[in-house]
This record gives structure tokens, sequence and C-alpha cells, in this order.
């Protein structure tokens, strides 16, 4: 199931640069939590590519968010 994103999510990828300054790393978190909550009701699971960037971002989205069942971590050398 493809997500449409809002108006702002679509600039939020356009602006950020990485590392995310302290502060944006927040709103990313809520804007997907905003994102599976709106949706988790018609979806069967949800495929987050580069996010967390950082161990703690991780600890805080299955804090605040929800647990995570399946980490995919490619290596390309």
């Amino acid at each position: 199931m493809a997500i449409s994103l809002s108006p702002d999510v679509k600039l939020l990828g356009l602006i950020l640069p990485l590392p995310l300054p302290c502060g944006w790393q927040d709103m990313v978190l809520t804007l997907l939590k905003q994102a599976i909550q709106k949706n988790s009701a018609t979806s069967s699971g949800f495929l987050i590519d580069g996010y967390p960037r950082e161990l703690e971002q991780g600890l805080k989205f299955e804090a605040e968010v929800s647990p995570v069942e399946l980490v995919i971590y490619f290596q390309v050398v």
C-alpha cells in the first residue's frame, strides 16, 4: 500500500540536510508517527527506508511509536 505524502512531508524531504540538525529529528519522528497512526487500520505493515540513522533514533521510535518487528540491512560495497 502506497501512502500519499502531505505537502509538509514532501517539502521536508527536499530541505533536510544530512545529518539532521537538532530538533529536526523529532519532527521526522512525529511525521512518521502520524503517517503510521493514520494508515495502521488499513496496512499490514510499513517499510521505512533510511530511518533510523542512529541507534538513539531507533530506540526513541520503539518507545514512542511501535516496536520494530524486522530490520533489513544491506551493506553494499
